[in-house]
């Protein structure tokens, strides 16, 4: 029989509060779960932590865009068991995730009032999901990056319980890359020149992140460029654009945009460009003016044919023509149809020379009243026939017996071609005659040849004639003088007086005469066996004859010298042992006009030897 002690006895309500304290306690510290099941025998604690991103419908998503609603859902399952183990269930404890924008928050366990239930192989627990919105500027690199983490939880063990914990994990989900489209409508379309083409240009942001500083620009109007600022995900842009375009080709236009927040390396601008072409049918009205040159002699008319065309799909309206130079061309068209061509003949007179004719045709294109205006030339050369010829001599004054280089030019003078230009010449320049063929406008031909000898004084002449486009003839002749000269002078040597002594004294008289018909210049006489040279400039010896007191001895003109000479027998004359004379030789010099020298040797016997006995 078993007594109680009154002293042992606990009061029940005391047991009960104890024990309520010591579970409560168990159960803050995580190492006691209710309902925990362990397989028999379970041997290792391998809980797992995945992370599923979820969007609206709660399906799985790949990837994100800035702005859209997603969740993010933590799950807890046992991992693959190694085998021969037995994994152990486990449960409780506190389940966090952190998303993108760094916040955390407990999901289940922990201060939710939401206990995480036993996790058994082959089952997992799906806490309740984080609602978070896609912000491009949480990304990094394009991406986005949510963390969970699980700890605290109770495993059951053959060695006894366990802390269950997994984590932390995280998980990145990629953002959609940035891009844009442009589209330009229509793609091809064609406009008059000057009309209006119309365009469509819509933008769209196809990307994953929000574009900023979108501009749009346009190869052929700038007016038809937008600065759209800020493009949202998924967000079209539509331009409608009236141009009119300078010129038919492509017209580019190009979006630009900015990529802020954490986007990929590379990325930060996004463009994309669309073409359209535009052809244009050029607005024109055509004048053809014939002939386009022509020549024509001096007195005679200038004939045109003048003709308009309208080369359009469209009505030309209040058509003209206007010649200016041939007021008779002058016409008023009025409307002319597609392909339409109106055909005048005019004619009128000119001046000598070159004259341009202009024609001038205008109308308006009634479709779009663009004036269009087109105009021809034509060259009118009224020409006087006009061949000239000049012959020159390289020198006009010749020795008599030479011949001389003659230089023929020919020229062209006129406005017109000559044919069968012959150049003609008898007599001593004959050489000089010659064919020349057909000679241009303007042209001119030189050719040099050569006279005969001359011994008067001459004049050469030479004829050119030649054919002008008209038929008609066209001559000219041309002259030149050549003086012939015949250059020559006499020296002439007297003895005045010999004496004979035992010293010799000469006393001589020295004159040189101009045979010829050319004047001399630089005259002097050499004196030998004496060695003297008589000039006018010589004060002691010259006596005159220099009438015109100018240097030059002129045509039968003399000059006069006094020359006396003392020697004794031998050194200054050489005498024979029995000669009663002495021999002295005066050799006259002069240069003619043409630059020769002119000599004449001359000998003078000694008259009488005079011996004066020296005491």
């Amino acid at each position: 029989m078993m007594k109680l002690s009154q002293s042992r006895v606990v009061p029940l309500a005391l047991f009960t509060a104890i024990t309520a304290a010591v579970m409560a306690i168990l159960l803050l510290q995580g190492q006691l779960v209710f309902g925990h099941e362990d397989p028999e025998g379970c041997d290792v604690n391998i809980s797992s932590l995945g992370i599923s991103t979820l969007d609206a419908a709660g399906a799985d998503v790949a990837d994100v865009y800035h702005g859209m609603e997603v969740s993010y859902q933590a799950v807890l399952s046992i991992a693959e068991v190694p085998q021969g183990r037995t994994a152990c269930n486990f449960g409780g404890g506190t389940l966090s995730i952190t998303t993108p924008d760094g916040q955390t928050q407990e999901v289940a366990g922990g201060e939710t009032g939401i206990e995480i239930p036993l996790v058994q192989t082959g089952s997992v627990y799906e806490a309740p999901a984080v609602a978070y919105k896609v912000d491009q500027t949480h990304a990094e690199n394009g991406a986005l990056t949510v963390t969970a983490a699980y700890k605290d939880g109770v495993s059951h063990t053959s060695a006894g319980e366990d802390a269950a914990s997994a984590g932390p994990v995280g998980k990145t989900i990629q953002l959609q890359a940035p891009s844009i489209s442009i589209e330009v409508t229509p793609d091809t379309q064609t406009q008059y020149e000057g009309g209006n083409a119309e365009f469509r240009i819509t933008v769209q942001n196809t990307g994953g992140f929000e574009l900023s500083d979108v501009q749009v620009g346009d190869s052929l109007d700038t007016d038809c460029g937008r600065n759209i600022g800020t493009l949202g995900v998924g967000d079209p842009y539509t331009i409608d654009c009236t141009m009119s375009p300078a010129q038919a080709g492509q017209n580019n236009v190009t979006v630009t945009a900015q990529v802020v927040g954490g986007v990929p390396e590379g990325q930060e601008t996004v463009s994309a460009t669309a073409t359209a072409s535009i052809e244009i049918e050029a607005l024109s009205i055509t004048v053809e003016l014939t002939p386009a040159s022509q020549n024509v002699r001096d007195g005679d008319a200038a004939s045109f044919v003048i003709t308009v065309t309208n080369p359009n799909t469209a009505d030309i309206v209040e058509a003209s023509l206007s010649v200016p130079e041939v007021p008779n061309c002058d016409h008023t068209i009025g409307a002319m149809e597609p392909g339409a061509a109106q055909t005048y003949e005019c004619s009128n007179t000119f001046a000598p020379g070159i004259t341009m004719v202009t024609a001038t045709a205008t109308g308006t294109v009634s479709v779009v009243g663009k004036v269009v205006t087109a105009s021809a030339t034509a060259e009118v050369d009224v020409f006087e026939a006009d061949l000239g010829i000049n012959i020159a001599a390289s020198q006009d004054t010749i020795r008599s017996g030479d011949s001389v280089e003659l230089n023929v030019t020919v020229t062209n003078h006129g406005g017109a071609p000559l044919t069968e230009v012959m150049v003609t010449a008898g007599g001593s320049a004959a050489g000089c005659s010659k064919s020349l063929g057909t000679m241009t406008a303007g042209q001119e031909i030189v050719y040099s040849c050569t006279s005969a000898a001359l011994t008067e004084n001459t004049e050469i002449t030479v004829d050119v004639t030649g054919t002008a486009p008209d038929g008609g003839p066209v001559t000219n002749s041309g002259m030149v003088s050549i003086r012939v000269i015949h250059p020559n002078s006499a020296v002439d040597v007297s003895e005045v007086e010999s004496m004979s002594f035992r010293v010799v004294v000469h006393v001589l008289t020295i004159t040189e005469t101009n045979t010829g018909d050319s004047p001399l210049t630089d005259v002097y006489v050499d004196v030998e066996p004496v060695g003297v040279r008589l000039t006018k400039d010589s004060a002691k010896h010259f006596i005159g004859g220099d009438t015109g007191d100018d240097g030059v001895l002129g045509p039968g003109e003399t000059w006069e010298w006094r020359l006396v000479t003392v020697s004794l027998q031998g050194p200054g004359v050489v005498l024979d042992d029995d000669a009663q004379a002495a021999q002295f030789t005066a050799t006259g010099h002069g240069t003619d006009p043409l630059g020769g020298d002119i000599t004449h040797p001359a000998f003078a016997a000694e008259l009488d030897t005079l011996e004066v006995p020296i005491s």
